[in-house]
Protein backbone atom coordinates (compact mmCIF):
# COMPACT_ATOMS: atom_id res chain seq x y z
CA UNK A 1 0.00 0.00 0.00
CA UNK A 2 0.83 3.55 -0.50
CA UNK A 3 1.06 6.43 2.10
CA UNK A 4 -0.91 9.10 0.92
CA UNK A 5 1.32 11.79 2.93
CA UNK A 6 4.72 10.91 1.64
CA UNK A 7 3.88 8.43 -1.48
CA UNK A 8 6.13 5.86 -0.23
CA UNK A 9 5.40 1.74 -0.20
CA UNK A 10 4.60 0.70 3.18
CA UNK A 11 3.57 -2.90 4.08
CA UNK A 12 -0.42 -3.74 3.97
CA UNK A 13 -2.01 -3.25 7.38
CA UNK A 14 0.52 -0.68 8.94
CA UNK A 15 -0.94 1.66 11.65
CA UNK A 16 1.55 4.24 11.09
CA UNK A 17 3.94 4.75 8.14
CA UNK A 18 7.23 4.17 9.14
CA UNK A 19 8.98 6.88 6.99
CA UNK A 20 6.79 10.39 7.89
CA UNK A 21 5.07 8.70 10.99
CA UNK A 22 1.84 9.20 9.69
CA UNK A 23 -1.32 7.64 11.19
CA UNK A 24 -3.29 5.69 8.37
CA UNK A 25 -6.30 4.23 8.71
CA UNK A 26 -6.49 0.06 8.22
CA UNK A 27 -9.41 0.27 5.79
CA UNK A 28 -8.90 2.78 3.60
CA UNK A 29 -5.44 1.90 1.88
CA UNK A 30 -3.26 4.49 3.50
CA UNK A 31 -5.38 7.76 3.12
CA UNK A 32 -4.25 9.55 6.30
CA UNK A 33 -6.26 9.58 9.50
CA UNK A 34 -5.62 13.22 10.45
CA UNK A 35 -4.35 15.63 7.71
CA UNK A 36 -1.05 17.58 8.22
CA UNK A 37 -1.59 20.81 10.09
CA UNK A 38 2.28 21.91 10.61
CA UNK A 39 2.51 24.68 7.63
CA UNK A 40 5.05 27.29 8.26
CA UNK A 41 1.80 29.68 8.15
CA UNK A 42 0.57 27.84 11.36
CA UNK A 43 4.01 27.59 13.34
CA UNK A 44 5.05 31.30 12.41
CA UNK A 45 1.27 32.21 14.09
CA UNK A 46 2.14 29.98 16.84
CA UNK A 47 5.26 31.22 17.62
CA UNK A 48 4.85 34.98 16.44
CA UNK A 49 6.92 36.99 14.22
CA UNK A 50 9.87 38.42 16.02
CA UNK A 51 12.04 38.04 12.82
CA UNK A 52 9.38 40.77 11.24
CA UNK A 53 9.30 42.66 13.77
CA UNK A 54 13.51 42.53 14.39
CA UNK A 55 13.41 43.69 10.25
CA UNK A 56 11.16 46.39 11.18
CA UNK A 57 13.10 47.51 13.60
CA UNK A 58 16.15 47.80 11.07
CA UNK A 59 13.90 49.74 8.66
CA UNK A 60 13.21 52.24 11.14
CA UNK A 61 17.29 52.87 12.20
CA UNK A 62 18.20 53.02 8.70
CA UNK A 63 15.59 55.83 8.20
CA UNK A 64 16.67 57.58 11.73
CA UNK A 65 20.53 57.51 10.06
CA UNK A 66 19.49 58.90 6.40
CA UNK A 67 17.60 61.76 8.36
CA UNK A 68 20.60 62.41 10.53
CA UNK A 69 22.74 61.94 7.55
CA UNK A 70 20.42 64.94 5.79
CA UNK A 71 20.02 67.04 8.64
CA UNK A 72 23.78 66.88 9.04
CA UNK A 73 24.68 67.78 5.34
CA UNK A 74 22.13 71.19 5.51
CA UNK A 75 22.89 72.35 8.96
CA UNK A 76 27.10 71.89 7.48
CA UNK A 77 27.17 72.43 3.66
CA UNK A 78 30.98 71.72 2.54
CA UNK A 79 32.67 68.57 1.40
CA UNK A 80 33.65 67.44 5.15
CA UNK A 81 29.84 67.17 5.74
CA UNK A 82 29.23 65.33 2.58
CA UNK A 83 31.90 62.89 3.39
CA UNK A 84 30.13 62.50 7.11
CA UNK A 85 26.70 62.22 5.94
CA UNK A 86 27.85 60.07 3.51
CA UNK A 87 29.60 57.52 6.39
CA UNK A 88 26.56 57.85 8.36
CA UNK A 89 24.55 56.87 5.56
CA UNK A 90 26.55 53.87 4.86
CA UNK A 91 26.78 53.03 8.80
CA UNK A 92 22.80 53.11 8.55
CA UNK A 93 22.56 51.17 5.24
CA UNK A 94 24.88 48.22 7.23
CA UNK A 95 22.92 48.36 10.29
CA UNK A 96 19.91 47.73 7.84
CA UNK A 97 21.67 44.46 6.60
CA UNK A 98 22.49 42.92 10.06
CA UNK A 99 18.96 43.30 11.41
CA UNK A 100 17.36 41.94 8.55
CA UNK A 101 19.58 39.07 8.56
CA UNK A 102 19.07 38.58 11.92
CA UNK A 103 15.84 38.31 12.16
CA UNK A 104 15.62 35.97 9.32
CA UNK A 105 17.84 33.92 11.63
CA UNK A 106 15.68 34.51 14.40
CA UNK A 107 12.09 33.51 12.48
CA UNK A 108 13.91 30.27 10.83
CA UNK A 109 15.13 29.24 14.48
CA UNK A 110 11.52 29.85 16.12
CA UNK A 111 10.18 27.63 13.03
CA UNK A 112 12.72 25.00 13.60
CA UNK A 113 11.91 25.16 17.26
CA UNK A 114 8.56 24.48 16.85
CA UNK A 115 9.12 21.67 14.14
CA UNK A 116 10.91 20.18 16.57
CA UNK A 117 8.53 20.23 19.07
CA UNK A 118 5.33 18.81 17.54
CA UNK A 119 8.05 16.22 16.47
CA UNK A 120 9.06 14.83 19.89
CA UNK A 121 5.59 15.23 21.06
CA UNK A 122 4.90 12.45 18.05
CA UNK A 123 7.71 10.67 18.93
CA UNK A 124 6.18 10.48 23.01
CA UNK A 125 3.00 9.58 22.00
CA UNK A 126 3.84 6.62 20.24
Amino acid sequence: MICKNCSKEIPDGSVKCPFCHHVLTGNESGISACPVKDTPESLEAEWGSEGVRIQVIGYVLFAIDLIAAIMFLISYPGAISLTVAICIGLFGLCSLFITIGFGVMVSNSNKQTAIMQKLLKRFEQD
